[in-house]
């Protein structure tokens, strides 16, 4: 069974990810604290990171730059309503977006969602033939 750390600082959204994804062979853990990323990853064998962009603690890119410095191998599907974070008009972004995005393990899906675009989603990155690598 894979495991699925959700990185989110709602934990409503946490219950809706548990909740679809219900039944399909995931184990998921979960933060609602983005600083606790770290801990979560020594903690648990994760196979796949979903993360939320706007938290208080720390956003998400901060969070995914964080992880691709120090291991780069984790996939990573943002789960946001806030679209803007991902358009490419800034240097920042577009040099994340050709640096970071392009490995074929990072994604993105918009709020609202179904159940069927996350498990899709999910299924492809898991997919991918790059190990983790911790």
């Amino acid at each position: 069974m894979k495991t699925i750390l959700c990185v989110d600082d709602d934990p409503r959204a946490i219950r809706m990810v548990g909740r679809l994804l219900k039944g399909k062979p995931f184990n998921l853990v979960s933060v609602t604290d983005p600083t606790q990323v770290e801990e979560a990853l020594k903690t648990h064998d994760i196979d796949l990171i979903l993360l939320d962009v706007q938290m208080p603690q720390k956003s998400g890119l901060e969070v995914f730059d964080e992880l691709k410095a120090a291991c780069g191998d984790y996939p990573i599907l943002f789960l946001t309503g806030y679209p803007a974070a991902f358009y490419l008009d800034e240097p920042e972004k577009i040099t994340r977006w050709k640096t970071g995005f392009v490995d074929g393990r990072t994604d993105i899906l918009y709020k609202p969602y179904e159940a069927r675009d996350l498990y899709d989603k999910i299924e492809s990155l898991i997919q991918k033939e790059n190990p983790v690598t911790p």
